[in-house]
């Protein structure tokens, strides 16, 4: 009974990383999005390029800053731009999933 107990607790929790695994990947998209819409791009300049971000967010979604790691110069300025106008990031309402995101790294890919 004890070793069936375990092995439910185990299957639960996989279970449940999973879940956390797939709303960590919709709001990750959802913040992608939003940073797409908000990047003023050049064709010209960004072509090709892309820039890796590191966000650090407020349990509201409020942006508390914002690094660029590897990547062009012009689309990380770009980048952090657009995460600065947008202010506030779409993030879970679940506690789990928040404090897993609560620093999040993407890397933003100018789309043309």
């Amino acid at each position: 009974l004890e070793q069936q107990m375990a092995e439910e607790m185990a299957s639960r929790q996989q279970a449940r990383n999973q879940q956390i695994t797939s709303e960590i990947g919709k709001y990750t998209a959802l913040i992608t999005r939003m940073i797409q819409n908000n990047l003023l791009t050049d064709q010209a300049t960004m072509e090709g390029k892309s820039c890796k971000l590191t966000i650090k967010l407020a349990p509201s979604g409020f942006v508390i800053s914002v690094q660029s790691g590897k990547g062009d110069r012009v689309v990380c300025d770009a980048a952090r731009n657009a995460v600065n106008k947008a202010g506030k990031l779409p993030v879970s309402k679940d506690p789990e999933v928040f404090e897993k995101m609560r620093t999040i790294s993407l890397t933003v890919v100018p789309e043309f």
